[in-house]
This record gives structure tokens, sequence and C-alpha cells, in this order.
């Protein structure tokens, strides 16, 4: 399994949006997986992508927070209790 990492750096410097991100990842990395810090979830995700977010980021001052996305067009990606470390189906 091919696993891809990037951080986006949106709070230095949010110039594109994260679903064009997601796309030239998806074409020129070709991944299973990504992980992408310091993102925001993406708001017109097309259906092809399974996503995850968690708002649990990097905070840059009182009015901005990141967080990072898990996203993967190739394999189901669940969501983990961190307590008991068991998926929810």
């Amino acid at each position: 399994m091919k696993i891809a990492t990037w951080n986006l750096k949106y709070a230095l410097a949010p110039r594109a949006k994260t679903l064009d991100l997601l796309s030239w990842a998806e074409t020129n990395i070709a991944a299973d997986a990504y992980a992408f810090t310091e993102s925001n979830m993406p708001a017109d995700i097309g259906a092809e992508w399974n996503v995850l977010w968690n708002s649990n980021g990097v905070h840059t001052g009182a009015t901005r927070k990141w967080g990072t996305t898990l996203a993967s067009t190739k394999v189901a990606l669940v969501p983990v209790d961190e307590e008991i470390g068991r998926a929810h189906v």
C-alpha cells in the first residue's frame, strides 16, 4: 500500500482549493491513501473520494483552525476510536 503525506500549509499559504490539491495528488502521486495536514475539509468533494477530516489540527491565532484530511479513491477509510482501538462499523 502506498501512503502519501502532504502538509498543505493552509495556515501560511492558502493558495489553492483542497479539492484541487487532492485531484493533483491523485493524478501525480497516485497513492492508495493520503494524509493532508494543515488542511480544511473539502466542500464539494466528488463521490469517488472517501474522506475523513479531523479538526484537531494546527491553531493559528484565535480565528483559524486547520485540521487533517485523510483521503482515498482506492480504499475505504474507517474512523477508529482512540480509546479502545476499534473501528466504528
